[in-house]
């Protein structure tokens, strides 16, 4: 009796399996990514991607605060930290696709990073972290220690390697795949400044006084100079037009501009903007071509003055406000964010009045600005022509909505049925197909969005799987709007309908008139046949005299 039992949960087991259906989705294409801090290795800030020309919010998600870091956006996904934890939302409506689960030892006080699917990130009890981007999981070898040393820079991914810096002045070398250990360089000081990757080389300022340059086309880097300032360097520099930009504290008080490959030793300074106000520059400036212009963006820390340079000006030492360097500069609330520029516009996170600012990066005029109720945003990306900033207690989304996303569902019976779904919303589990073994012929699947947002749903089914007319309900009630079923031709028939997003998984079921999916598929009836025929076999060896 047992042995039968055990088969017969076996044979439940197999036929549930097989009349689920297999969700096979791809997320938003992402064309204009923002994958790492400041947008790319070479830390420019500046996006690929149109920008929004108003402050229309598409989604705002939250989560439980402490927020360090700025998100970054890959792959159709916009991955944000919380301070012991890393999230994955879908970009097209800011649903949550998973979070990490496992303990984390200390906090995250920088930004992730993303390259080849796997999320980076360090922690303040010395802890690097990898994480599959599509699942959450820690990838193998993760995390990699280097307690009771501390991380506080953003990694940065090149040549298959991991690069970033710690507060006793190490800067690291893994391997990307598997986080194993390859070497370190030790600098003078503690590292707060992450690391940039520009033309295989790779650069970043340390508490000595010093810019350091790094040839990393070997596992192990080469010291290729060191510049000497007068004051500490936390600032991460940006790269571009052959040229390395980063801040300065302490008697420096200024932007540096350095050439990034000279044979000189003690490095090349090519010219030097000095604030006559004493404000330190810890923060990252950003690079930018635009139109003839390549301008270098930056905000003094602690300033609500936000600056734009020309990058290519004569070689010299100028003073604020010198007309031949300075292309414009604008009054913010109180004090700016790192600057994010994208499509001809200039972004800032103000962590006084709560503000995101948007300039015309050309001229610095104000474009458009958005006001925080409860806290102040964090580094602002530009992706897809869309906007996102953390303001350290949830994510907002600026710009355009995102056209409806396709969905594909396949069955794994061994049937040739395949369901498209077009919706606006995030699919939150399989298809449903073994209510078609219900009396009433119905169809189900469930469909994560914002609460209160208008969702739609189109839905093609073949009409030998669910035939028609069809009746849908959402959690039980009628949609707002249809269903309306349209012929596609012989063989499809397409459903569209729209609802009001109760919970943050809304649950959808179709109900059809007929179905010629049968109670138990062909495809399983010759391996069940095996089956039983083994069962039986071995049942009668058993029940043969011993000789």
């Amino acid at each position: 009796m047992t042995k039968i039992r055990l088969f017969s949960i076996a044979f439940v087991c197999v036929i549930t399996f097989a009349l689920l259906s297999q969700m096979t989705y791809a997320l938003y294409p992402t064309t204009d990514p923002w994958p790492i801090w400041r947008h790319d290795p070479a830390r420019t800030g500046v996006g690929t991607s149109t920008a929004p020309g108003n402050n229309q919010t598409i989604w705002t998600w939250a989560h439980n605060g402490l927020s360090y870091g700025a998100p970054i956006l890959a792959n159709g996904m916009v991955f944000a930290t919380d301070g012991n934890r890393v999230y994955a939302l879908d970009e097209t409506d800011g649903v949550q696709l998973w979070n990490t689960t496992f303990t984390i030892t200390g906090t995250i006080e920088s930004s992730p990073a993303y390259s080849n699917g796997i999320v980076y990130f360090g922690t303040s009890s010395g802890y690097l972290y990898g994480v599959n981007a599509t699942t959450g999981a820690e990838i193998g070898g993760s995390p990699y220690s280097v307690s009771p040393d501390t991380i506080y820079t953003s990694p940065v991914v090149a040549n298959g390697r991991v690069y970033f810096g710690t507060t006793q002045g190490y800067l690291y070398v893994l391997s990307a795949a598997t986080l194993g250990y390859l070497t370190r360089i030790l600098a003078g000081g503690a590292i707060y400044s992450s690391p940039a990757v520009y033309q295989n080389w790779l650069y970043f300022g340390c508490n000595d006084n010093k810019v350091y340059a790094l040839n990393i086309t070997t596992v192990t880097p080469s010291l290729k100079w060191e510049f000497a300032t007068n004051g500490t360097i936390e600032s991460t520099p940006a790269c571009g037009m052959g040229m390395v930009f980063i801040g300065t504290s302490a008697t420096d008080h200024a932007l540096i501009a350095l050439n990034a490959t000279t044979t000189n030793h003690a490095g090349q300074l090519i010219w030097e903007y000095v604030l006559t106000n004493f404000y330190a520059i810890n923060t990252s400036p950003a690079f930018a071509t635009i139109g003839s212009d390549e301008l270098v963006f930056f905000t003094p820390t602690g300033s609500n003055i936000v600056y734009a340079l020309y990058a290519n000006a004569l070689p010299g030492i100028y003073q604020e406000n010198n007309p031949n360097i300075r292309a414009w500069e604008e009054t913010v609330g109180y004090t700016a964010s790192d600057p994010a520029t994208s499509g001809g516009m200039v972004f800032y996170g103000d962590q006084g009045d709560y503000t995101l600012y948007a300039f015309n990066a050309t001229t610095g005029i104000p474009a458009w600005k958005y006001k925080f109720s409860n806290y102040w945003p964090s580094d602002p990306i530009v992706a897809d022509g869309r906007v996102f900033v953390d303001n350290y207690y949830g994510l907002t989304a600026f710009g355009v909505s995102y056209p409806p996303q396709t969905y594909y569902y396949y069955k794994v019976t061994g049937f040739n049925f395949v369901v498209k779904l077009v919706i606006n919303a995030t699919p939150a589990s399989q298809l449903n197909i073994a209510l078609l073994a219900s009396p009433n012929f119905e169809l189900g699947y469930t469909l994560q969005g914002i609460q209160g947002n208008v969702g739609m749903s189109n839905i093609t089914i073949p009409n030998a799987l669910l035939g028609g007319p069809y009746t849908v309900t959402i959690d039980g009630f009628s949609p707002v709007t249809g269903p309306t079923a349209v012929a596609i031709n012989s063989s499809y028939t397409s459903i569209y309908f729209t609802y009001i997003q109760g919970l943050s998984r809304d649950t959808v079921v179709i109900t059809g008139t007929s179905t010629s999916v049968p109670e138990f598929p062909s495809v399983l009836i010759i391996p069940l046949l095996v089956g039983v025929s083994l069962i039986a076999v071995a049942f009668a060896k058993k029940k043969l005299p011993k000789k």
